[in-house]
């Protein structure tokens, strides 16, 4: 249905990563002013992608065949992968938040949420698409308010570095691995052969998109208050007035929660189901939120490119020699 392919779109992109604003910054906010015009790019990319994510899902039961042909397992691992990653983001996110309003240890408080997660994957995905469901308003509200409101106050600018041709690479390498993580939402969702599937994904790819460009506008606007802060939105949103910088905390907190549990079942599919990848996931949320997102995202970004390439493009194919024993030949031929 196209109201749950929007909501299965929204989910991926808007996590703790997004909520936090870290990953905006990251891949938006030290461009400075050009953050605007690259939020643009991604709103479209998004829904392009997302589009043609669902028009693929409606065709068949497997998605990722449809993605990656006889390549399917190479692609389910790529998944697995960018969903642990993410995982552990979220969780370090998670502990700096506890940390920051809450005085609780990092390590502590990411394990309690690496369980939390692990339990909400465990209870099945329809409990998880209401909990999302309920939470997406949230963070669209919050994070919209908070935007807003700091766009209206006066300016903190940084000496920020110009437009280059990695920006649109990062871009481009955003889009991809937050379509890459939604293919599973969006396929669950999607209806086949309904053509509003893919209209209420692009849709929600575009709302997603046009969101972070408020976001990262606001980000860019105070970048020497929020550049170094793991929790740049939560930050500003503080300076501004403590309850509003309470009230993100808790939407960060939700989102984290939220995003978690689903990367707790698509990490899982590497072996032991979500309680062992929780265990992995918490692991690697020990390296920090700036130590994951700032290394790890545009690693997964330039890996995830790939994913977009063959979304658009199609399956790759595959040389297949063939031996031809009576005349000793050897051809070759593409094939699926």
């Amino acid at each position: 249905m196209a109201v749950e392919t929007f909501v299965a779109t929204l989910a991926a992109v808007l996590g703790a990563g997004f909520a936090s604003g870290r990953e905006v910054w990251v891949f938006f906010g030290v461009h400075g002013h050009s953050a605007a015009l690259l939020g643009v790019l991604a709103a479209l990319l998004l829904a392009a992608a997302a589009w043609q994510t669902a028009q693929r899902a409606a065709r068949g039961p497997d998605p990722l065949a449809a993605l990656f042909g006889s390549y399917r397992s190479t692609g389910q691992l790529a998944l697995s992968l960018f969903s642990l990653l993410t995982f552990a983001a979220v969780l370090a996110v998670l502990g700096s938040l506890a940390h920051a309003y809450w005085h609780v240890g990092r390590a502590p408080a990411s394990l309690a949420a690496a369980a939390a997660a692990a339990g909400l994957g465990a209870a099945g995905p329809h409990r998880q698409r209401r909990f999302q469901g309920i939470l997406l308003l949230t963070v669209v509200v919050c994070g919209t308010a908070a935007s807003l409101l700091a766009l209206s106050r006066p300016a903190a600018p940084l000496q920020i570095r110009d437009l280059h041709w990695q920006a649109v690479l990062g871009v481009f390498g955003f889009v991809a691995y937050n379509i890459a993580l939604a293919t599973d939402g969006i396929a669950r969702s999607a209806t086949l052969g309904d053509r509003r599937s893919a209209l209420g994904a692009a849709f929600g790819g575009l709302i997603a998109g046009l969101l972070l460009t408020l976001e990262s506008t606001a980000l860019v606007r105070h970048g020497a208050l929020v550049a170094r802060a793991d929790l740049p939105l939560v930050v500003l949103a503080a300076s501004i007035h403590g309850a509003l910088g309470a009230l993100v905390a808790a939407t960060v907190l939700m989102a984290g929660l939220s995003a978690a549990s689903s990367f707790a079942v698509g990490a899982g599919s590497l072996g032991g189901g979500p309680w062992v990848s929780a265990a992995a996931a918490f692991a690697l949320s020990l390296f920090g939120v700036q130590g994951i997102v700032d290394r790890g995202y545009p690693l997964m970004a330039a890996v995830a490119g790939v994913w977009l390439i063959l979304l658009f493009m199609g399956p790759p194919r595959r040389r297949i020699t063939l031996i031809r024993w009576g005349g000793g030949d050897t051809h070759s031929a593409k094939g699926r």
